[in-house]
């Protein structure tokens, strides 16, 4: 799946984990 619109949100958590939700990815 291509998007032409890159919608990214990155979250910092507690623990320093960056969590990029793309799609319903998310990596820690």
């Amino acid at each position: 799946m291509c998007l032409s619109i890159p919608s990214k949100v990155i979250s910092i958590d507690e623990n320093n984990f960056a969590i990029v939700d793309t799609l319903g990815v998310k990596h820690g």
